[in-house]
């Protein structure tokens, strides 16, 4: 069975669409790979009893990231250089 608490891959750092490709491409790309990541995510703390076993730092760290994660279409840069928030665990 695979650890659900295994650290997570980490995603493409910046520049990995450079200008030049086609944006609308780009974004559905680099969307999929946010989305995918809180997915992840939420699969880690969906589970009550889970959520309950992190601290009140470490929860507050989760739900950082989780917003964090949603608000990388945001950075001025997307979708061709974005700054993707560290996973806390």
């Amino acid at each position: 069975m695979e650890d659900p608490f295994a650290p997570l891959p980490t995603p493409p750092g910046n520049n990995s669409h450079p200008p030049g490709n086609d944006r609308e491409l780009a974004i559905s790309i680099e969307t999929s790979v946010r989305d995918g990541l809180l997915a992840n995510l939420m699969e880690r703390v969906q589970n009550y009893k889970n959520w309950e076993s992190y601290n009140e730092e470490q929860r507050s760290a989760l739900m950082r990231y989780r917003q964090d994660l949603i608000d990388v279409t945001d950075q001025e840069g997307f979708p061709y250089y974005i700054v993707w928030p560290q996973p806390p665990f």
